[in-house]
């Protein structure tokens, strides 16, 4: 599972070894601010990003994640999410 919430000051997180991001969702109720942004010390509101597999879960229904390493522990996401690639110029 691979989900990270990250504030518009700290945007995108990067692509990591194992992990690409490609999709974002805002926590429903948003900006919430109890979904925090998991920079080290940010407490702005943030969006929640994830790989591949949860955004197939996403899109398939599913609302409610886990959010692992998050003081929330879980979010529900609104239903207009979006791949990041539906957002890209070119």
């Amino acid at each position: 599972m691979a989900l990270v919430v990250r504030c518009a000051q700290h945007g995108l997180p990067r692509r990591t070894r194992h992990t690409e991001y490609v999709f974002g969702a805002e926590p429903s109720g948003g900006p919430n601010p109890t979904i925090h942004c998991g920079k080290k010390g940010c407490k702005n509101p943030g969006l929640v990003f994830m790989d591949i597999i949860n955004a197939m879960e996403y899109r398939s229904g599913r609302r409610t994640f886990k959010l692992p390493f998050h003081p929330a522990k879980q979010v529900t996401l609104k239903n207009h999410g979006i791949f990041l690639s539906e957002c890209s110029p070119g």
